[in-house]
């Protein structure tokens, strides 16, 4: 036999090697190309189960990779697929019928049990690749115990594949217990490595152990009565009748903010049994719609929407749910329940069937499995509801300070037994609604109107046309303002006719005055007096006196520059008559001439003309001597 390793088999061998195992017949042990020597055996046959054909060992001169090769005229399998590290697990396990067992801990809802230790077992015999049960597995180990009984042990090998869901569920079906050895890093590892490896160092998993299911077993059981308990203890509060579960002023905000959008169909989705609230449907319905569907959210940046995780969280610490359910509760705790009342649904099971529902009434879109998104359209309207609804609160309180300000105009004898807040729950009279309907109504504008009377005749203004008062007791404040207004208005109108009065003689006053600065103080008041009557009565006469005094006004300037003129030019006559008549010149001055018309020169002289003529007179006069 040949003992030739040369490097190229320093690990698995060459990738370009078809083939280099071979199942010998007469001991069935897999063996290396190296272990055989050169040529055909009969003896050596393909390690395939389902080909089984006749090889020849091929070996050269040094540098050609030993392989085996499918005798001439056999059908060519795909054995070869099956990497080296596989084929020498193989072979590890068959020569030394020996390994390490993983430890076997059983586990159920979270509650570990070790059945048994890590441990190395010695094993009587070995069988590679033998079909049983419809498969075959890589290699089985037999062990017998001390009662005789026989015990096999399936392994498979995983390098690069590991065990199919079928052959599995074959391995549990027959109860054969079975680990998986994975060599995954053993692929390019020398063969001492992989023999070293297969039998104690690589990770190993138990596939099936019959230990450690019956210990899963005892442990589901536990764990079931466990639950059971729980879960009765958990339902013994949920017996109580619906209408024992409390209303809150939260839950109760929350159906009211979506009845004034019109949205209540949101607070009334059939769901299966709630018990586990402690308000009533609507309220924990209303509650989740106004945080979730009203408001549009995103659990994360640019996603859309919000998770059932989400909004089950919410609704769990909302303080709308019983104490007992406000935690997660567990698979285990949640079959418990279903088992001991068919109807229990948890918090987030009803959020989810409630989300559902909404989804098929419209407001939401399911974006993906657990997730929602409202719908824009319903978005918009929502928008739209609630900037009616803003306008109508808006509304109502300034229809409430007009109220509060209109009454204090009232006595308080006459305010007794009337309430503003019991009156705004009542139907307005005249109207047949409350306050809060009647202003979001089409009518409200006829209110307003109303309202807008009442202030009018309560305010400066007093004006009253017999409206209503819808029921408000300002009768009273209304005829102290009409009666107000009257004596204001008499008063206004005699305070206007004295004013008027006032103003005329004022008037009068200052035509008078200008009269005397023009004519005189006995002139100017003579001048007025006749004419007193007239100026009393009315702005034109007094115009007509004014443009009178303006004329006077005006001739007198006229005469005082005709005097100042003839002033001037007997001046100038005087000097010249002085200078031919000396001390003879007064009589000159005042006798009459016939230069001057006959008129004393003096008295003729006004101008420039006249005071030519007079000059005239002087040259023409004898001279006569000066005394």
């Amino acid at each position: 036999m040949a003992k030739r390793r040369d490097g190229q088999h320093a690990r698995y061998g060459s990738p370009f090697a078809s083939l280099i195992y071979a199942f010998r017949k007469d001991d069935e042990r897999i063996v290396h190309v190296r272990d055989v020597d050169s040529g055909f055996d009969e003896n050596l046959l393909c390690p395939a189960p389902d080909c089984r054909s006749p090889l020849i060992a091929r070996k050269g001169p040094r540098g050609r990779v030993e392989h085996f090769a499918h005798h001439p005229g056999a059908r060519v399998c795909g054995a070869w697929q099956e990497t080296s590290a596989h084929y020498e697990a193989k072979a590890a396990l068959a020569t030394a019928k020996t390994m390490t067992l993983p430890a076997v801990v059983a586990e159920y809802d979270g509650v570990q049990r070790e059945v048994s230790r890590e441990g190395h077992i010695d094993f009587d015999s070995v069988e590679v690749e033998f079909r049983m049960d419809g498969m075959t597995p890589d290699v089985v180990l037999r062990k017998t115990d001390r009662t005789g009984e026989i015990h096999e042990l399936f392994v498979e090998i995983k390098v690069t594949h590991g065990c199919g869901p079928d052959k599995i569920a074959k391995i549990r079906k027959g109860r054969h217990a079975a680990i998986e050895i994975d060599l995954g890093k053993y692929k390019r590892a020398s063969l001492e490595d992989i023999h070293r490896a297969v039998l104690s160092e690589v990770p190993r998993v138990w596939l099936y152990n019959g230990r450690r299911e019956r210990a899963v077993a005892e442990i589901k059981a536990e764990v079931e009565a466990r639950a059971d308990a729980l879960a009765r203890t958990m339902l013994g509060g949920l017996d109580g009748p619906d209408q024992d579960r409390a209303s809150q002023a939260d839950g109760m905000a929350a159906v009211e903010a979506l009845r004034t959008i019109d949205e209540a169909r949101l607070c009334t989705v059939p769901v299966d049994d709630d018990a586990v609230f402690l308000v009533p449907t609507q309220e924990w319905q209303a509650a989740l719609a106004h945080q979730f569907i009203l408001i549009e959210r995103g659990d994360h940046y640019l996603r859309p929407g919000f998770s059932l995780v989400t909004a089950a969280t919410w609704i769990r610490g909302s303080g709308l749910v019983l104490p007992a359910f406000r935690e997660p509760l567990g698979s285990e705790i949640q079959r418990a329940l279903r088992r001991a009342r068919r109807t229990f649904r948890s918090p987030q099971q009803l959020v989810k069937q409630y989300l559902q529902a909404v989804a098929e009434l419209g407001p939401l879109q399911v974006v993906e499995p657990d997730r929602w998104a409202r719908r824009q359209a319903f978005g918009e309207a929502v928008k739209a509801a609630r900037d009616r609804e803003r306008r109508r609160v808006q509304i109502v309180e300034g229809a409430r300070r007009r109220l509060s300000g209109m009454l204090s105009a009232a006595t308080e004898e006459e305010q007794v037994g009337f309430d503003l807040e019991h009156w705004e729950t009542q139907p307005v009279e005249g109207f047949g609604l409350t306050l809060d309907r009647l202003c979001g109504s089409e009518r409200s504008a006829a209110f307003d109107e109303g309202l807008r009377a009442i202030e009018t005749a309560l305010g400066w203004s007093g004006r009253w046309t017999g409206g209503a008062l819808f029921g408000l007791p300002l009768a009273g404040a209304v005829r102290r303002a009409v009666d107000a207004r009257l004596t204001r208005e008499a008063a206004a109108a005699a305070a206007k006719v004295e004013a008027e009065r006032q103003r005329i003689a004022r008037l009068i006053d200052r035509i008078e005055a200008e009269a005397v600065h023009l004519l005189g103080a006995r002139a100017g008041a003579e001048w007025v007096e006749p004419k007193r009557p007239t100026l009393e009565g009315g702005d034109e006469a007094r115009a007509e006196a004014w443009r009178d005094l303006a004329e006077i006004e005006q001739a007198q300037r006229a005469q005082a520059a005709l005097d100042a003129l003839a002033a001037t030019v007997r001046d100038k006559l005087r000097k010249a008559a002085e200078a031919r008549f000396g001390d003879l010149v007064d009589w000159f001055l005042h006798t009459s001439n016939n230069h001057c018309q006959g008129q004393h020169p003096w008295d003729y002289t006004v101008d420039r003309h006249t005071l030519r003529d007079a000059l005239r007179a002087v040259e023409m006069a004898p001279k006569t001597r000066r005394r």
